[in-house]
């Protein structure tokens, strides 16, 4: 990586141009990591490595060459940093399943890098319309997909997935799993519905985000993911009270209006879509989920057994065994409950390193780059707006919340 930073470094080019080298390969790593199969099977994961390691390089050689020569490292990702170090030393010494534990530390280091290059990488107008148009066509192209696995007889985008929905009646995506599919479109749907809404919008990028939206949202009820609307609804509701910077009754205003919407958009998904009606009849018929408060009570359980270090990134399917209720034919990897898992798997001391990165990744995302942007630019500009931060920020809510009761972390 040395090498290709100094010979980026040296190149003669325009700092420009690395610019959008560094975008390109942002894209291309976005999308053959969700297209290929979520990033699952191993020759995609790896090649997702070597060019993570690529844009790395790029963005080290275009930080080099800028005024202050220095390695521009933001707060989140040094808060993120114990973490890391913390799940190495799981992996390395506490672990049953060392190989496992490894995979969740490269996963966990390749979502730093990217975080910590696009986090720069999108202050350009340019690149970052790339990366973000380049966002949006893959969004499309998912939901595509995922209309064929439910309405077409003919061969699927992701023939692999065929045999996982035999019956038809979930989409899934190029992911291996219904939630899967609905945590992606929950992160994505909240930014395009800002940019339909936004008052500054021209006609041309608001029919573009209504289009988006509506495939999007099309997609999510294709799923059939209770746990997806739960968590959307949620986010948009927290978000619309609490961060809102109006009085109180501007708020209770707002509140109304969120929550009519919601029933209203509810009572038509129940009534149009008779899989989503069968899920939740289902749900009170069981008074609830049966399957995941079994996983989520073992990971309590695991996480008594050594509350303070865990037993190690990647532990969860082995140590399970040792609690396993009666009767429970399962064989689950996660616990089906991203933090859960955390606490489970690393302990209090990696739980509170992973709410330190947290909190640091909050913070960075309520403040903006605004007071490096000209006024008349953020208003004219789609990709700079108000709405398309906040919808960002929503859809970060929305998956953080599904996060609740899935694994999304624990993926590519």
């Amino acid at each position: 990586m040395l090498a290709a930073m100094s010979v980026a470094v040296a190149l003669p080019v325009p700092t420009s141009f690395l610019l959008w080298v560094r975008a390109g390969l942002l894209a291309l790593i976005l999308a053959g990591s969700v297209l290929g199969y979520g990033g699952h099977p191993p020759l995609v994961f790896l090649v997702s490595l070597w060019l993570t390691l690529a844009v790395w390089a790029v963005h080290l050689a275009v930080t080099m060459r800028s005024e202050q020569r220095g390695i521009w490292v933001s707060w989140p990702v040094c808060a993120a940093v114990p973490f890391l170090g913390w799940a190495a030393v799981s992996a390395a010494w506490i672990s049953d399943a060392a190989w496992i534990g490894w995979i969740d530390v490269l996963r966990w280091t390749q979502a730093l890098v990217l975080f910590w290059v696009a986090a720069d990488a999108l202050r350009a107008v340019g690149p970052r319309r790339l990366v973000l148009g380049v966002f949006a066509v893959v969004a499309t192209v998912v939901v595509l997909g995922a209309v064929g696995q439910v309405f077409s007889e003919a061969p699927p985008l992701w023939p692999e997935n065929r045999l996982l929905n035999l019956d038809r009646s979930r989409a899934t995506g190029p992911f291996f799993a219904a939630p899967t599919l609905a945590g992606f479109l929950v992160l994505v749907i909240p930014a395009a519905a800002a940019l339909l809404l936004r008052s500054s919008a021209s006609g041309l990028v608001r029919v573009a985000a209504g289009w988006l939206t509506g495939v999007l949202v099309f997609g999510l009820v294709l799923s059939v993911s209770r746990g997806g609307w739960i968590a959307l609804a949620g986010a948009a509701v927290l978000w619309f009270v609490a961060a809102a910077r109006l009085k109180l009754e501007a708020r209770l205003a707002r509140f109304g209006v969120v929550a009519l919407l919601l029933i209203a958009g509810g009572t038509l998904l129940l009534a149009w879509s008779p899989d989503t009606r069968g899920r939740f009849e289902q749900m009170m018929i069981d008074r609830g989920e049966v399957s995941r408060p079994v996983l989520w009570r073992a990971a309590v359980e695991i996480f008594k057994m050594q509350p303070f270090a865990g037993t190690g990134g990647g532990s969860y399917n082995f140590a399970f065994e040792a609690v396993r209720p009666e009767g429970f034919g399962k064989d689950p990897i996660w616990a089906h409950s991203e933090y859960l898992n955390v606490l489970s798997d690393y302990g209090l001391v990696g739980a509170g390193c992973a709410l330190l990165a947290a909190v640091a990744g909050v913070r960075a995302l309520g403040g903006s780059s605004r007071e490096s942007t000209p006024v008349r630019q953020r208003i004219s500009d789609w990709s700079e707006s108000s709405a398309l931060r906040a919808g960002i920020r929503v859809g970060l809510l929305a998956l953080m919340l599904h996060a609740a009761v899935d694994f999304h972390f624990r993926l590519p």
